[in-house]
């Protein structure tokens, strides 16, 4: 998210003639709504679901004004100057951006986790080379990082791409304006098909289990810029309307488009699948009805948008965004004790007064060449960029890498199974299918990481939020939420990979998603009734029909317990354990209705070695979110873990 520079331009640096826009305060009134959403988003709060939306709202906004801009200057002066362009860019997002990378390498000394501190490294140095979001897309631990130790800089995958395109823009307006006898109309069909392929991409590119590469891609993200840059074309520098009823009807339509926009940002969840078919492109289409209405002199929508709190976070929305991740981060229930609201409360306050300093002290005195006649930037960023790499080498030094993800030495404990077997000879290369939702999908990661040492060959199934049972929708905590129908198609989608992979041991962990109260034809069964028993162990019998279709053996591992509160001190009801234990009871029923077949692992007695939710077990901390494990946690289980896979290997049926 990049705010650019304030639409009222500061005073020119020496040698420089910036083209002027008029100021617009309603711009900054939608700076200042955006970024609270994301904000509110971040906190997890009731009512911001869609608040990741108020990034997409700058992609829109940014590329509105810097077409205006390279317009205005056209204009001016007969030329587009692509020094003075990437000029203003580097001195409005640099001097933040490396303020925010420097605070967050001095906070690995004492506030990072080890799991954050061993990614650190790479994360601040694909934040300062602007390719965060391709790291994360590449990352094959992404998600699992997400969950158990998000990165200090993982916000910083929108100003990746906003930069990628920074690079790109003035080449391809230049050439338009040096080549082309009619540029803007050239320009307008370039961004029409940059708009429409990317468009295309995402849709193609949408994963349902994993949204990863389509929402983080440069390439699928572009249409949001684009479609500002197209705003402006077709206005061409002359945004305001003289024709009273035109001006009238402009107004009410913007105000419709900003109610719709806020309507998505409350309630939008980030995997629904419409906005990857297109839906990102509408909302940033709204943003642009908004935007058009926004620049007019008077009108319900500059009303609202230039309410002056709203303008004030606007113009500090850049380093707002930038500093509130790492600070989140950093003040915590744990830390605290505050409630989810006084907890936002806090993290607010905090930001706003980092933000301003920033804003105030640092980035306009740059901005306006103030602060720059003793030094030239060319040399300053460089060294300041080597001082932040030479620092976070430092800093997670520390902790060195190894010892974070080396196994414990410490013989595994033997889990209580439902049977007695006894270890088999060496049986080298077990092939393991794991199914499950997240929880199942990151406690593999030490299964995979190791899998040589292991003698384990994994393919890890698990998917985000889709558990076993099937049906509609489902009570968390108070709220009726909709299972994503995707979650559904289980039974053909795992029967598909075990006939592609045929292991011999297929891998169950759910649980999570599966303890709650449901929906299925219209009415609700009531988690722990005989009537939902009767649905669950319907389910949990096919699970075994299509997971041991090919010979492998079944193993169920029991659901770990998990924290009650989350880290803003949320009660979780449906993470009572009374739910959890029975789950697992279900387990021991359908292993003790198919003896041979199904073999129950007690990984909740490993997680839970006194009967009660624990995140240090053997002196080691194994749970990231109170829902799942952190790195150390997941090489630690694997341990522990893979020779009870062996075991259940001896009585496939292939063997």
């Amino acid at each position: 998210m990049d705010v650019l520079e304030r639409t009222r331009p500061p005073a020119a640096a020496a040698g420089t003639s910036p083209p002027r826009l008029p100021y617009w305060s309603a711009l900054d009134g939608l700076r200042g709504l955006a970024v609270l959403w994301v904000l509110g988003y971040h906190a997890a709060l009731d009512g911001f679901d869609g608040g990741y939306l108020g990034v997409s709202a700058f992609f829109t906004l940014s590329g509105f004004l810097l077409t205006s801009l390279a317009l205005a200057e056209r204009s001016a002066t007969g030329g587009f100057s692509l020094r003075r362009f990437w000029a203003r860019r580097f001195r409005r997002l640099m001097p933040a951006a490396l303020l925010t990378l420097a605070g967050v390498v001095v906070m690995g000394l004492w506030v990072w986790s080890a799991d954050q501190l061993a990614q650190l490294r790479g994360d601040v140095l694909s934040a300062l080379a602007y390719v965060a979001n391709w790291r994360l897309i590449f990352d094959h631990q992404g998600y699992a990082q997400a969950f158990q130790a998000p990165s200090p800089v993982q916000h910083f995958w929108s100003l990746a791409i906003e930069e990628q395109f920074y690079v790109l823009f003035p080449l391809v307006v230049g050439l338009a304006f040096v080549l082309t006898r009619t540029p803007r109309r050239a320009l307008i069909g370039v961004f029409l098909a940059i708009t429409v392929t990317s468009t295309l991409t995402m849709a193609l590119l949408f994963d349902a289990e994993s949204t990863g590469r389509a929402y983080l891609g440069t390439d699928t993200r572009l249409a949001e810029l684009a479609l500002g840059c197209l705003l402006a074309l077709v206005v061409n520098t002359r945004p305001t309307i003289e024709n009273v009823r035109l001006r009238i009807v402009v107004q009410w339509t913007g105000l419709a488009a900003l109610a719709m926009c806020i309507a998505l940002w409350a309630t939008v969840a980030i995997d629904t699948a419409w906005l990857y078919r297109g839906g990102f492109a509408v909302h940033a289409l709204l943003v642009t009805i908004v935007l058009i209405a926004a620049v007019q002199a008077a009108g319900p929508v500059p009303r609202v948008l230039g309410l002056r709190p709203l303008v004030a976070l606007g113009i500090i929305s850049y380093g707002v965004y930038l500093f509130h991740w790492p600070i989140f981060l950093w003040l915590t229930h744990e830390r605290t004790g505050l409630a989810p609201i006084p907890l936002f409360g806090l993290r607010f306050v905090v930001t706003l007064a980092v933000a301003i300093l920033s804003y105030r002290l640092l980035e306009t005195p740059i901005r306006r060449g103030r602060r720059v006649t003793s030094w030239r930037p060319a040399i300053a960023v460089p060294v300041a960029a080597a001082l932040i790499v030479g620092g976070v080498v430092a800093v997670t030094a520390i902790a060195p890498e190894g010892e974070r993800t080396a196994l414990p030495d410490a013989t595994p404990d033997e889990p209580p199974p439902t049977t007695d077997p006894t270890p088999p000879a060496e049986i080298p290369d077990t092939r393991v299918l794991l199914v499950g939702d997240s929880v199942a999908l990151t406690a593999a990661v030490g299964l995979d990481r190791n899998q040589e040492e292991l003698d384990i060959v994994l393919w890890n199934r698990g998917a985000l939020g889709c558990g076993v049972v099937r049906g509609g929708n489902v009570l968390i905590n108070g709220r009726v939420n909709e299972q994503h129908p995707n979650c559904n198609a289980w039974p053909q989608g795992w029967s598909n990979g075990m006939a592609e992979f045929d292991p011999d041991v297929s891998l169950l962990l759910g649980g999570r998603w599966d303890i709650v109260d449901r929906q299925v034809d219209g009415r609700w069964l009531r988690w722990g009734t005989p009537e939902s028993d009767a649905y669950v162990l319907g389910d949990l019998h096919l699970a075994v029909d299509v997971l041991g279709a090919t010979g492998a053996h079944v193993v169920f591992m029991t659901c770990p317990y998990f924290d009650v509160t989350d880290e803003s001190g949320t009660y979780r009801p449906e993470y009572e354990p009374w739910r959890i234990d029975h789950w697992n009871d279900l387990l021991r029923q359908v292993a003790r209705e198919r003896p041979g077949e199904v073999t129950v692992v007690d990984v909740n007695a490993k997680l839970a070695p006194d009967g009660e939710y624990t995140s240090v077990v053997d002196g080691l901390d194994v749970r990231g979110d109170g829902v799942h494990l952190t790195e150390a946690g997941t090489d630690w289980l694997a341990r522990w873990l893979a020779p009870w896979l062996h075991v259940a290997a001896a009585s496939s049926t292939d063997r």
